[in-house]
């Protein structure tokens, strides 16, 4: 599995979006040092899945934030 974890601390929490653009509904939020598997990379945009209230949620995170990792 390939996953993202947010580039920099500075970016302590970054918005996750029900589609591929920022003026859209905020579903969560990822949080800096967590690991999150995505589903699908798209220009600028990963489609990651994290949990929120025990509920598995797929999102948006614009990849300026992120850097892939290892599972």
């Amino acid at each position: 599995l390939e996953a993202v974890t947010i580039r920099s601390k500075e970016n302590n929490k970054v918005n996750v979006y029900k589609e591929k653009n920022s003026s859209s509904d905020v579903v969560g939020q990822a949080v800096y040092g967590e690991k999150y598997t995505f589903l699908d990379k798209e220009q600028d945009w990963y489609l990651i899945l994290f949990t929120d209230k025990k509920d598995t949620v797929e999102g948006y995170i614009n990849s300026q934030f992120v850097k892939e990792v290892e599972y």
